[in-house]
């Protein structure tokens, strides 16, 4: 909404034009449509490490004809680094930085937070209903994130958020990483963002089988169990390196709940 909404209408208003392109350092690519010329597809970068097209899935192929990712073809540790070390960048060794640009890599994100969130603390129930610890706001753990509980942690393994209930203002912790209660099978998302515009067709030979289509909102079985699904976080498709587009996720299914 910022970058490829208020920045290119702002572009378009300062330059007078609609034609003008923009370049972003994502680790992403585009190629041409077929069905729909004025638009584009979007491809994972080559380099898988640092790929960022799940950040873009939420932008319209109309928009994202408009940018260029010059870095999207690039493999960072081989080429990005070597352009930087012929340019005589002071960054062309600098290690990678894997904090938050807002917040900075020697701050936590839940400090950061509480400085705008109000901290209200709240009990951290066992999955069998015992209250094992206390938490300072639900904000400072997110689903799969290790809960350390003084007192209770370390005996038997790590405890792991699997969920929360804002109305209770509760977490709910589960003993060991390989909890089935932190792994989800099936999930419900929505509304849909599909950067065609469209919903492409699913066949049963694609990687990813889609259940149920209702409207624009979608039930979707992995074929694998995933870690740390949480209600929030976005659901991204891919068909091999296109990305499809995306979608909040609504709700989830434990691994425990299929048993």
């Amino acid at each position: 909404q910022i970058k490829f909404g208020v920045l290119l209408d702002e572009i378009d208003r300062r330059l007078h034009t609609s034609g003008a392109w923009f370049a972003t350092g994502h680790y992403a690519r585009t190629t041409a449509c077929e069905t729909h010329p004025e638009q584009v597809r979007l491809l994972r970068g080559v380099d898988r490490r640092k790929d960022q097209s799940y950040y873009l899935s939420g932008v319209s192929g109309r928009r994202l004809s408009r940018a260029v990712f010059p870095l999207g073809s690039l493999i960072k540790s081989q080429h990005v680094r070597q352009i930087a070390r012929d340019a005589r960048l002071v960054t062309a060794e600098k290690e990678e930085s894997m904090g938050i640009c807002f917040v900075g890599e020697r701050r936590r994100f839940d400090k950061f937070l509480a400085e705008y969130l109000p901290q209200r603390e709240g009990d951290v129930v066992a999955s069998n209903g015992r209250v094992i610890g206390r938490h300072h706001g639900l904000f400072t753990k997110t689903i799969g994130q290790a809960a350390s509980i003084p007192g209770v942690s370390g005996m038997n393994g790590k405890w792991y958020i699997y969920a929360k209930d804002p109305v209770k203002n509760c977490m709910y912790a589960a003993l060991g990483r390989e909890n089935p209660l932190l792994f989800s099978n099936d999930i419900t998302a929505g509304p849909m963002h599909w950067i065609a515009g469209t919903a492409p067709e699913f066949g049963p030979d694609n990687r990813l089988e889609l259940d149920a289509q209702v409207r624009d909102h979608i039930s979707v079985r992995f074929r694998d169990a995933q870690f740390g699904v949480a209600s929030g976080q976005y659901l991204t498709l891919y068909q091999g390196d296109v990305c499809l587009g995306s979608a909040p996720i609504g709700s989830t299914t434990d691994t425990a709940s299929n048993r």
